[in-house]
């Protein structure tokens, strides 16, 4: 399963991203919507 965050703190989402692949999820961060749209 594939999960994007969108997230402007880097620390959080590094911390989300690593319990997330830790789980098996495929995980893409985007820092700001824009980018994050176009990641979706």
């Amino acid at each position: 399963m594939k999960i994007l965050i969108v997230e402007d703190n880097s620390r959080v989402s590094a911390l989300l991203k690593r319990g997330l692949e830790s789980q098996g999820y495929q995980v893409y961060i985007a820092e700001e919507a824009e980018e994050g749209l176009v990641l979706l």
